[in-house]
C-alpha cells in the first residue's frame, strides 16, 4: 500500500502526463511542431536542443542559445520569442532531506537582447502536503528524501496574435481542475 507522500508524488507525475495529453488532444499540430523542435518566422527559426532554446537567423546563420525552455514561439513580426520555462528551487533541510519546488512560467525575450528574459506569468507552488508534518514523519536514512511541489498551473503552447502584441497560452489549473486559455498583452 502506498503511503501519503508516495500517492502525492504519483499524483504530481500523473498531472504532468495529463497536461501533455491534453495538449496533444486539443492541438495536435502544435505538438507536432514542438516535437519537431522548430518554429519558423519570416527570417528566423527557434528550436529546442538539449533543453535549451536556440534562435537561428535564416539570413546570416547567426545562432544564439536563449537558455533553458520549451515550446518556443516567434512573434509574427519576428521581434519576440515566447516560451515555457520550469524554475527549480531546492532547499536542503539537513543531510539527505530536501524540499523541491518546480514552477512553470511563460517567458519572453526580445531578439535584440536575448540575455533578458521577461517572466510573463506568476505561478505559485501547490503545497498540498504540510511541510512541517512531513519533516516530523521522516526518519534518518542514507537515502535521499525529497518533498517535491509542482506549480498550481501548467502552461502550454504559446501562440502569438497577428499584430505580435498578445500571446495566448493554454493553462491547466491543478487546484480547480480546469483548463483555459489566458491572454497576455505585451
Amino acid at each position: 500500500m502506498l503511503n501519503k507522500e508516495n500517492k502525492d508524488m504519483r499524483r504530481a507525475a500523473v498531472s504532468v502526463v495529463i497536461c501533455f495529453m491534453i495538449t496533444l488532444l486539443y492541438n495536435p499540430l502544435k505538438i507536432k511542431a514542438y516535437l519537431n523542435n522548430d518554429v519558423k518566422a519570416k527570417d528566423a527559426v527557434v528550436f529546442v536542443k538539449n533543453g535549451h532554446i536556440i534562435y537561428k537567423s535564416l539570413k546570416d546563420g547567426y545562432q544564439k542559445d536563449i537558455g533553458e525552455g520549451q515550446e518556443p514561439s516567434i512573434s509574427p513580426n519576428g521581434e519576440y520569442i515566447a516560451f515555457i520555462r520550469t524554475e527549480r528551487y531546492i532547499k536542503e533541510i539537513r543531510k539527505n532531506v530536501k524540499v523541491e519546488v518546480n514552477l512553470q512560467n511563460v517567458y519572453m525575450v526580445n531578439k535584440n537582447n536575448f540575455s533578458i528574459a521577461k517572466r510573463l506569468t506568476d505561478n505559485t507552488p501547490l503545497k498540498d502536503i504540510d511541510e512541517a508534518k512531513w519533516l516530523k514523519s521522516i526518519t534518518k536514512s542514507k537515502e535521499e528524501q525529497i518533498l517535491s511541489f509542482s506549480g498550481r498551473f501548467c502552461y502550454r503552447s504559446p501562440y502569438w496574435s497577428e499584430n505580435s502584441r498578445t500571446i495566448f497560452v493554454r493553462r491547466l489549473d491543478f487546484l480547480n481542475n480546469n483548463m483555459g486559455l489566458i491572454k497576455i498583452k505585451i
